[in-house]
């Protein structure tokens, strides 16, 4: 039967419409959401808040303002998801200096100072000149313990916000931290001033607690943890910093103080930093028995985290299996594969073959190209000594166009520590195709290639242009000298390396240079000191530098 031609045309304007209508009513409903889940977390309702934050992620992956809520929810609960939320908000919003920043601030939290030194040093210039920026730096610059910097920043985010409360606690923090004896007695007034206010109390009495503890004063730092675990707004740090001064105090209460805040704790993210304290106190076995006697809801993100963790330390694994076989754990799934991968390994006796290759590829790939995800993944591959697995993943950010530094950074420092010249030199070639205007990088790709005898023309270039640009750098100054002599030009060299400062020859690495190039010129009676520094140091030199030592120490001899 065939639909009169008006009915059709009138079906055909109804779907029409019908789709015309759905972006707009999507964007309705999404905007409604929203409003939804800000509404919940300003009631404190932050689960409501998050079931909502999901629903519209459904709907659209790409909301900033549920992907806002996530993060926050992540750095409430100090889970390592905040780092994947707030590197999602970096991507959906380039350019913008506020979602880096607020990266930098949740990686600092959560221990990766390399992660926020990346995101910091990714704002754009026009967003540095803001409070919130300089608030971050010193809060980094303070996580490597680089106090100097660290109050340098403060007091620059401070001159942007000056009537900031929190700002001048940071401050005055810092002075305390400094050691300065004026400065610290006028900080410690400025922070028992700002006790009194209610907004402030909490924070000013964790300064003032962590400046009891670096004096000594213990009777004072009872006083003050017990205050913290007594507030109103205490937070389950400020509980476990009363728990630490029973501990050591010796105090009879201790035992039952850490019963009584395990019962309390309700939330994942509460468990997870008990938990957390207590491995980190050499309990992993009781963390581990109260994980088991959790209800099922508390047994999530990130709790499940620190349970898996105590599994791994206590070596306990039919409870790891039990834990992660068959699971699933949402946008930390990376996590658990890994931990599925050290099971693997432990299992199959460390007798590494194709299949853990595949099981450690296919945990890589689960991050979905995630930087901070890769460098979870190598953090946690590294603290299970599997070094190979930790310097792939900080290769593959190495690679990238953007946040390779760090990486290079840690995968320089693992080359160091093996002595390893070759991956020197290639972590350094690497650092000079970002930096080719670097000095040090210069210097540093020029010197390994004349060590390994690799790429030479270059490797002269670049030591004689390091030369005519700072000619008075000590190691600058010996590359140049020593590139001198691998082309034969022994006596040159040495007239060189004559120009470096006496102290800086102490330096095995330079005195090393300084006694091959002697012996080469004939002086050997000048290259013996220098060349038993460098044999007596040579646990700090490099395979091909004490080989060199060892060859000019033998023609040394009479």
């Amino acid at each position: 039967m065939k639909l009169p031609i008006k009915l059709c045309i009138a079906a055909l304007g109804t779907a029409v419409l019908i789709y015309a209508l759905k972006g707009p009513f999507t964007r309705w409903r999404v905007r409604r959401l929203e409003a939804t889940a800000e509404s919940l977390l300003k009631a404190g309702d932050q689960h409501g808040a998050v079931l909502t934050a999901r629903t519209i992620l459904e709907i659209d992956p790409g909301d900033v303002a549920a992907c806002r809520i996530m993060a926050r929810s992540a750095d409430e609960d100090r889970s390592p998801l905040g780092l994947v939320w707030r590197q999602k908000l970096v991507e959906l919003q380039p350019g913008e200096a506020g979602p880096l920043v607020d990266l930098a601030r949740t990686a600092v939290g959560l221990g990766e100072s390399a992660v926020a030194e990346n995101a910091l040093n990714h704002v754009p210039a026009g967003g540095q000149d803001t409070a919130a920026y300089h608030d971050a730096a010193a809060a980094w610059a303070l996580s490597i313990g680089q106090t100097v910097a660290a109050e340098k920043e403060a007091r620059q985010a401070l001159r942007f916000d000056p009537a900031n409360g929190r700002l001048r606690l940071s401050v005055a923090a810092l002075e305390l931290a400094a050691g300065d004896p004026a400065a610290a007695m006028a900080a410690r007034t400025e922070l028992e001033g700002l006790q009194k206010e209610a907004e402030y109390r909490e924070e000013a009495t964790r300064d003032l607690l962590a400046d009891a503890r670096k004096r000594g004063d213990w009777a004072l730092a009872m006083v003050l943890a017990r205050e913290l675990d007594g507030a109103p707004g205490a937070k389950t740090e400020d509980h476990l910093f009363y728990l630490e001064e029973l501990a050591r105090a010796g105090s009879t209460e201790y035992e039952g103080k850490l019963a009584a805040l395990r019962a309390a704790a309700k939330e994942p993210g509460e468990i997870y930093t008990i938990m957390e304290w207590m491995m980190g106190r050499g309990m992993a076995g009781r963390a581990m028995a109260w994980h088991r006697e959790l209800p099922a809801e508390s047994r999530k993100m990130p709790e499940l985290l620190a349970a898996a963790e105590a599994c791994a330390v206590q070596g306990d694994w039919a409870a790891l299996r039990e834990m992660i076989e068959g699971a699933r754990w949402g946008d930390l799934e990376f996590l658990r594969l890994a931990y599925e991968t050290r099971l693997f390994d432990e299992m199959s006796q460390h007798e590494r073959g194709v299949d853990f290759a595949n099981r450690w590829q296919r945990t890589v790939y689960s991050t979905g190209g995630n930087t901070n995800a890769i460098w979870m993944l190598a953090r946690l591959a590294r603290s299970w000594g599997w070094k190979e697995e930790a310097k792939e993943c900080w290769w593959s950010i190495a690679n990238r166009r953007m946040g390779q530094e760090p990486a290079l950074a840690a995968l320089f420092e693992t080359a160091q520590q093996d002595k390893d010249t070759r991956e020197l030199y290639r972590v350094s070639r690497r650092l000079y195709e970002i930096e080719p205007g670097s000095p040090v990088a210069k210097n540093n790709v020029a010197m390994f290639a004349l060590l390994l005898r690799e790429d030479l023309a270059e490797a002269h270039k670049l030591a004689a242009e390091d030369y005519t640009m700072a000619p008075g750098e000590p190691a600058i100054l010996s590359t140049y000298a020593f590139s001198l002599y691998v082309q034969g030009r022994a006596q040159e060299a040495v007239a060189v390396m004559a120009k470096a400062p006496t102290a800086a020859l102490e330096d095995p690495s330079m005195a090393a240079c300084n006694g091959v190039l002697l012996m080469a010129a004939g002086e050997a009676a000048k290259a013996r000191p220098y060349l038993e520094l460098a044999l007596r140091e040579k646990a700090r030199l490099l395979p091909e530098e004490v080989a060199m030592v060892e060859q000019a120490m033998g023609q040394a001899k009479p």
